[in-house]
C-alpha cells in the first residue's frame, strides 16, 4: 500500500470524499475535531443534537445522515 502525505484543509475536499469521526453519546460535538465538524456541517450537527435529545445515542454505533445536501457524507461514530 502506498501513502501520500499532503498538508491541506480537510474541509476543502470535494463532495466525493466521505468523512468518519467520533462524537460523544450526548451529541454535543464541543471539543477537538468534532467542534470543527460542527461548525462546517451545521445542518448535520443540528440533526445529531436533536437525535441525542430525543434518544440516547448508543456507544459503539454510528450515525449517517444521507439526506443532507451540500455537506460531505459523514459517519458519526458514537464513543
Amino acid at each position: 500500500m502506498n501513502f501520500t502525505k499532503e498538508k491541506m484543509d480537510l474541509f476543502d475536499l470535494d463532495l466525493s470524499w466521505t468523512f468518519a469521526h467520533c462524537i460523544a453519546s450526548d451529541g454535543k460535538m464541543g471539543k477537538g475535531i468534532a467542534r470543527q465538524f460542527r461548525a462546517y456541517q451545521s445542518v448535520q450537527a443540528s440533526k445529531i443534537t436533536q437525535l441525542a435529545k430525543q434518544q440516547k445515542l448508543t456507544i459503539g454505533t454510528a450515525l449517517y445522515l444521507p439526506e443532507v445536501i451540500d455537506e460531505k457524507a459523514t459517519f458519526y461514530l458514537i464513543t
